[in-house]
């Protein structure tokens, strides 16, 4: 074979097995995708508080029957984009997965799919932050200040869990030789 055929054979095994292996970080479940864009509130400021967090809540921090009612509406709305958009997501990366597999590999399309995962991921990413700041108009200074102290009391209480189960010791798996 000549030194041209060989490095170009080299770069599509390369690139297909990059992208393969950027497929299976990708291909996650929701779960996964929704923990990626919990982490921007915490970017983002104190005072985002997911509709769930509200909810729970709402008796602690005085939610008013008409609070409620938009909390949990903003809720719904935004778990129905939620559902759509993740599942066209799973849809393209299926379909992206198949292409990869096959003998012969289009890169238009390839990329196409592949920008059009991203604008879709960007779309939920953007929906979830207008969600938060929806919801963030929903409460009063004051409620926002209770959900902060409530948030500050959680974090502690999650840090001092995760030292003490780092601090036992791993118990003895039966089915591991010693």
């Amino acid at each position: 074979m000549k030194p041209k055929k060989i490095s170009i054979i080299l770069v599509m095994v390369l690139m297909v097995a990059t992208l393969s292996q950027q497929l299976l970080s990708l291909g996650s479940d929701f779960l996964d995708h929704m923990d990626k864009l919990r982490l921007l509130r915490y970017f983002g400021g104190q005072d985002l508080f997911d509709g769930r967090i509200i909810l729970r809540f709402s008796d602690k921090i005085n939610l008013s029957a008409e609070q409620l009612e938009k909390a949990e509406s903003l809720l719904l709305a935004f778990e129905e984009i939620s559902i759509a958009k993740n599942a066209e997501i799973k849809i393209m990366e299926l379909r992206l997965a198949s292409q990869l597999k096959g003998k012969k590999t289009d890169r238009k399309s390839v990329e196409k799919l592949l920008r059009d995962i991203g604008k879709y991921k960007t779309d939920l990413f953007i929906a979830y932050l207008n969600y938060l700041f929806d919801l963030r108009e929903v409460l009063t200074p004051a409620q926002i200040e209770q959900l902060s102290e409530i948030k500050a009391k959680y974090k502690n209480h999650i840090r001092r869990r995760r030292e003490s189960l780092r601090d036992r010791e791993e118990p003895p798996n039966p089915g591991k030789e010693m």
